[in-house]
């Protein structure tokens, strides 16, 4: 649904530049669940109406560039359903983040141990596979930015 007579504002999660970037995700506290690129908040415009700024948080980590028009409207418009997903795709996240945590901290597993672990409960991937390299690789990154999250602040 499109709000056509709507005030287009500032977009609050990109400001207005159309593109997240590291200053944005850390504002916004994602810097485990987005990665610099496109503005899904405002589909990279830079601008929203801000009847979407009353209905969807800034950093609903559900409102990504890997959402389909479809569910991005769903989501906008509160549909219930959609809502339910997001919720769902948030704890997710969320219970990753912490038994990757518990992994590393509590049982001392190696970054590299966690990843071997997690993928071995894959088992539509293929070992040998380029594709399994590449998971496997970007799985390490990701697990070695959750430690270095998880790790006190001086």
């Amino acid at each position: 649904m499109e709000y056509k007579n709507q005030q287009q504002v500032t977009c609050p999660r990109c400001l207005g530049k159309g593109h997240v970037d590291q200053a944005d995700i850390r504002r916004l506290k994602k810097e485990l669940v987005w990665s610099p690129g496109p503005c899904a908040y405002c589909n990279g415009t830079g601008k929203v109406n801000e009847e979407q700024v009353k209905r969807v948080r800034v950093d609903e980590t559900y409102l990504t560039t890997n959402l389909s028009s479809e569910e991005r409207e769903k989501l906008i418009n509160r549909d219930e359903e959609a809502t339910k997903r997001a919720q769902s795709y948030t704890n997710r996240i969320d219970r990753f983040v912490l038994q990757t945590r518990k992994l590393y901290f509590q049982h001392g597993l190696t970054v590299e141990q966690i990843a071997g672990l997690l993928l071995s409960q894959n088992k539509k991937l293929d070992p040998s596979s380029e594709e399994f390299q590449l998971h496997k690789n970007n799985l390490i990154q990701y697990i070695k930015k959750i430690v270095e999250e998880g790790l006190p602040k001086n």
